[in-house]
């Protein structure tokens, strides 16, 4: 009997639903390979290694990217636009953005995505961002700002990292470590661009609303 294309459409979903779990369980009962390089699938990609190891993202990328040799092509469904290089290598993170920045521009979907930094450094592209990029250079090893940046971080290592560890190793209590060294850069930030300590790294470790918000972003 022939199927019509629309009853054909019908049944994608559904097909690309099985293809998946399919090939979800059948990597996922692949205990015994080695590798930690995910499986690049028919139609979904590399998506069942990246979802039974959603749990653990940073871990994993680490495991590809070592055993890569430092750059991998990941690919994601043919439907999604997921396709990306990832790398570490720091000759390929000196090309990309500074020897040939300019071949590889942000994109206008960025910049809609950061637009409340407006068209600062981070959002920049081409010749805007070579100009920024001349300043700042300019103002980052000006002997006043290598002065004040030894000056603020000593400041807040002194009076906000080593009190919390301290008190953390007098009490036993438990720190995550990642939110103490955020807060600590945070704070520090704050305090050199804006000549203001927002104090997030204290003893009682306060919620403040903007800290996470970067986080978020």
């Amino acid at each position: 009997m022939a199927y019509s294309i629309q009853s054909y459409l019908e049944t994608l979903p559904a097909l690309f639903c099985f293809i998946f779990l399919f090939c979800y369980y059948y990597s996922f009962s692949r205990r015994w390979r080695n590798s930690s390089l995910p499986t690049n699938w028919p139609v979904i990609g590399m998506m069942p290694g990246l979802v039974r190891n959603s749990h653990r993202l940073q871990e994993y990328g680490t495991e590809i990217l070592k055993e890569s040799g430092g750059t991998f092509e990941a690919n994601g469904p043919w439907f999604a636009n997921m396709h990306m290089v990832l790398t570490c290598d720091p000759a390929n993170i000196h090309y990309i953005l500074s020897k040939n920045f300019s071949n590889y521009p942000k994109g206008p979907e960025f910049r809609k995505i950061f637009d409340i930094l407006g068209d600062g450094i981070f959002n920049a592209d081409s010749q805007l961002w070579e100009t920024h990029r001349r300043v700042t250079l300019s103002l980052m090893h000006h002997p006043s700002f290598l002065k004040l940046l030894e000056v603020t971080v000593w400041d807040k290592v002194e009076k906000g990292l080593l009190p919390v560890l301290q008190n953390c190793a007098k009490t036993g209590s438990q720190l995550d470590l990642q939110d103490i060294f955020q807060r600590f850069a945070f704070d520090s930030i704050s305090k050199l661009v804006l000549d203001h300590d927002p104090g997030s790294l204290s003893l009682d470790l306060p919620n403040i609303p903007c800290e996470k918000a970067f986080n978020d972003l």
